[in-house]
């Protein structure tokens, strides 16, 4: 690939950003390589958990590559729009979760590639900002609302602001903020144990969040209970309780158990 690198050890993928001439800066080949990326990885089934980062110390993503737009028509502008979303979505619905660990500046649609992961692990140098409205376009306006809601969504995208990572984190746009030097081991940890569970199992649990926060509770709910019985089907459930019986064996416990469900 000419725009990423990828890495598999231990069930963990990391896929590097691997643009540094242009500062990570996302065209046309770096959104093909996503796509096909995200698709083989979420077919793995040697890999349970994929981490998004930068090598770059000082910028996870400078956003979309103007350069590239110099000689732009229309049409393929609206192309290089279809393409980065559907980049966004192979993101989003892979089925492994996906950690981004953003330091340093993560701009644009450089910020929508960080929150299309299932959460963000960001350095305390890393700021994020959303400065289409200075660019003479519109962008971030559906993913951004639901991860800060709508008042806050609207005065960083029409302000074009850069936010640090404390007030990223406040805003709930990053989950969690730590020193620079500190955010690989962390991320790590962090995958190490997602990766020590079932993987159907926490693959059904990032699908049924999706999809379920996205309709009502009840919807939500009655897509809860498919997931149960698909987990039902497969008799995983069955793995669940032998293991909790040799954990708990000559204990003398006789409850049933903490479980939910």
């Amino acid at each position: 690939m000419e725009t990423l690198q990828v890495e598999i050890r231990d069930g963990i993928a990391t896929v590097w950003l691997n643009r540094p001439q242009v500062k990570n800066a996302i065209n046309f080949q770096m959104c093909r390589e996503l796509i096909d990326t995200f698709a083989g990885l979420g077919d793995d089934p040697q890999v349970r958990v994929v981490l998004l980062r930068s090598g770059l110390r000082d910028v996870f993503c400078a956003g979309a590559d103007f350069k590239e737009r110099r000689d732009f028509s229309i049409d393929d502008m609206r192309r290089r729009r279809t393409i980065a979303r559907r980049a966004y979505e192979a993101i989003s619905r892979c089925d492994h979760p996906v950690i981004a660990v953003v330091l340093g500046k993560a701009i644009g649609a450089g910020a929508e590639l960080a929150t299309a992961c299932d959460f963000v692990i960001a350095g305390r140098s890393a700021t994020f900002s959303y400065p289409e409205v200075r660019w003479h376009t519109v962008g971030a306006t559906q993913r951004l609302p639901r991860l800060v809601g709508k008042a806050r969504a609207k005065e960083l995208l029409m302000t074009g602001r850069e936010i640090t990572a404390e007030e990223a984190e406040r805003y709930g746009l990053v989950q969690f903020v730590v020193d620079d030097g500190e955010a690989e081991q962390f991320a790590l940890a962090k995958a190490q144990a997602i990766a020590a569970h079932n993987p159907y199992i926490v693959s059904h649990i990032k699908r049924v969040v999706d999809f379920g926060a996205e309709l009502p509770f009840h919807s939500g709910a009655f897509v809860e209970s498919q997931a149960v019985e698909a987990v039902l089907v497969s008799r995983q459930w069955e793995r669940g309780v032998g293991e909790f019986l040799q954990r708990h064996a000559g204990k003398g416990e006789e409850r049933g158990g903490n479980g939910h469900g």
